[in-house]
């Protein structure tokens, strides 16, 4: 978890900064989580532990949800972003934007997730 300081920005930023932190967010935001097995598939690196960490950040930051919700006898974790994710998101956005703007991103980082994003495929 990531220890609150005395100035929320600094927290924000830290949230920001985790590897997979804005990755799986996004996922969230834009309504293309479909479980937790299935982003462990679609990532490949990432341990069940770091996401299971990050989503209780997430959470905690008051930028998602979780409820659990039962389908065909089977308990499904669904996790939904919060008004103050909305927000949040639109700050990626806007980074994003502004890194496009100044040639530090390519033409379809807006229109891509991160989670589809060659560049952030290199990371890894």
């Amino acid at each position: 978890m990531i220890a609150a300081s005395a100035c929320p920005v600094t927290d924000s930023a830290k949230i920001m900064g985790r590897k997979w932190s804005i990755m799986l967010f996004e996922e969230i935001a834009l309504d293309r989580f479909e479980g937790f097995n299935q982003l462990l598939r679609k990532t490949k690196s990432v341990t069940p532990k770091i996401v299971s960490l990050h989503l209780k950040e997430l959470e905690t930051a008051g930028l998602i949800t979780k409820k659990m919700i039962l389908r065909n006898n089977c308990r499904v974790t669904n996790y939904t972003v919060t008004a103050k994710g909305r927000e949040f998101h639109e700050i990626i956005r806007h980074m994003k934007k502004w890194n496009m703007k100044w040639k530090t991103a390519p033409s379809y980082c807006l229109s891509t997730p991160c989670s589809e994003c060659p560049l952030f495929c290199k990371r890894r």
